[in-house]
């Protein structure tokens, strides 16, 4: 579904999984009911690339010289010269023949000088156009085994109830078995009652779904979107 990406993954010579879906999936209908089994539904298959998508990035940055890439250097300002643009960086400036803002457009008006400046209009649209994932927040809890496909389950799921929306089995390419959700607490719900009780209740939730095996996780990790700057 994803044809650019899936050939510059070829191109880069990246490994990858296809997401294991074997088994029942789980929904979550009702506080007070069990959840139910159902057939896992036939889709088009996912694929995940081995190592993460930090696997992507890395991959990209290993075919430029290292003194090229500067990181913790954020640009401040874009001038439109003659023959460049110029780039104002903490430390100075840097002239290039192009630049490529590969950042939300809401953050380029708001954290970025432009001169010329765009005009008032085309301000105002990239502060309104949302930025996707920005308000959700995700769930990842790594265990011993998948215990999971044990009891014939996928480890996909579904819930009305809650916190986590939707569930799916993240274990690696490596084998390491984990399960993640997507937060259906909103980003204000989160931050009120902070990171611990969200961490608690959505493993709450993965030992109501797959039994009391899911209470140990070996590590566990939030990765809430709405908290991060450059989101």
């Amino acid at each position: 579904m994803q044809p650019e990406i899936a050939a510059l993954v070829a191109e880069l010579g990246l490994a990858c999984q296809r997401q294991d879906e074997a088994g029942q999936m789980l929904f979550e209908r009702h506080p007070q009911e069990p959840p139910l089994r159902v057939p896992h539904p036939g889709s088009v298959a996912s694929w995940r690339i081995a190592g993460g998508t930090g696997a992507l990035t890395q991959a990209l940055a290993a075919v430029i010289p290292r003194d090229r890439i500067r990181l913790g250097a954020p640009v401040r300002r874009l001038t439109r010269a003659e023959d460049a643009v110029v780039l104002t960086l903490p430390e100075g400036e840097v002239r290039a023949d192009h630049v490529i803002l590969a950042l939300p457009p809401r953050l380029i008006a708001q954290g970025l000088t432009l001169d010329p400046a765009p005009s008032p209009g085309v301000l105002d649209l990239w502060r309104r156009t949302p930025t996707w994932m920005a308000p959700h927040a995700k769930f990842l809890a790594v265990y011993p085994r998948r215990f999971w496909r044990e009891a014939g389950l996928s480890g996909g799921a579904q819930s009305l109830v809650g916190p986590m929306t939707e569930i799916h089995d993240a274990t690696s390419s490596a084998g390491e078995a984990a399960l993640f959700g997507f937060v259906g607490l909103s980003a204000a719900g989160r931050q009120q009652i902070g990171e611990a009780a969200v961490i608690a209740a959505c493993t709450a939730q993965l030992v109501r779904l797959f039994g009391s095996a899911a209470a140990e996780p070996r590590s566990v990790r939030l990765k809430d979107w709405a908290a991060d700057v450059l989101t």
